[in-house]
């Protein structure tokens, strides 16, 4: 019976491996489609960038400065020019709002012929972010992949030049990735304060940042009571790293004694 419960005991390892190895070979390949969609998203046109990031705030954006380019989009001033009638200005204003309407039109046609053209491509390079997060949404065992993808997510988080669909996507990944963790209930903020944290414009730590750090430390420390699996230190190890950033040399601003012991303890 000793045998058998050995055996047994041997068996349920093997398998447990497999998956642990598989899951890391998943996200391993994964990885390198990951960077070919993001040479693809940073190569765009302005126009398409703006097309795939797809937020109302950032085609207005993109309209107003076109239209302004084309001469439609005028700002007239209330004093008569000289020889000019209040009748005058009115008509002007009729006409210009006219003409400014018909651009809109066409340029909002435009932009709509482009968008339909361009979207297959657009959902194929954001397959491989909405392939991680799925697989961490779905199967526990991705956390052993974990190692293999987050940090090349987090560094797109944290650059300057990654464009705003793959922020978007790469931080929807993060937090899937950590569904099945320990990490669950803090994803959203490990991740959001990692990013802000390793800007290279952040030099200190401001009140908001200890705040953050300090509220998420303590909910790390209470649902953290065992030892975390390997593989979420590619998680920890940036967030950790910003946390113990030096305050500035005006506010001496740190992390409070408490919160240090809170996340060495976690470590």
């Amino acid at each position: 019976m000793l045998r058998s419960l050995v055996g047994s005991e041997m068996c349920i390892r093997d398998r447990a491996h497999k998956a642990r190895a598989a899951a890391a070979a998943t996200f391993t390949a994964i990885l390198e489609h990951l960077k070919t969609s993001n040479a693809f998203f940073s190569a765009q046109s302005p126009l398409d960038a703006v097309l795939s990031a797809d937020q109302e705030d950032m085609i207005a954006e993109y309209m107003t400065v076109r239209l302004k380019e084309q001469g439609l989009l005028k700002e007239h001033s209330k004093k008569l020019s000289k020889g000019q009638t209040e009748e005058d200005l009115e008509a002007q204003m009729v006409r210009d709002a006219k003409a400014l309407a018909a651009g809109r039109i066409v340029l909002a046609a435009d932009m709509a012929k482009r968008r339909a053209k361009i979207s297959q491509d657009v959902r194929k390079n954001l397959s491989p972010f909405f392939a991680i997060r799925t697989i961490g949404l779905v199967a526990p065992t991705s956390i052993e992949g974990l190692s293999a993808v987050y940090p090349y997510l987090h560094e797109l988080l944290v650059a300057d030049t990654t464009s705003v669909v793959v922020k978007n996507a790469a931080l929807d990944a993060c937090i899937g990735l950590l569904e099945h963790t320990p990490l669950k209930p803090v994803a959203r903020s490990v991740v959001a304060i990692s990013t802000r944290l390793a800007c290279p414009k952040k030099l200190a730590l401001d009140a908001e940042d200890i705040a953050d750090v300090e509220a998420t430390a303590s909910v790390l420390r209470q649902g953290c009571p065992t030892m975390l699996p390997p593989a979420l230190f590619s998680v920890l190890h940036p967030f950790i790293k910003g946390a113990f950033k030096a305050g500035s040399a005006r506010t001496h601003r740190f992390i409070s004694i408490a919160t240090q012991h809170q996340l060495l303890s976690i470590l």
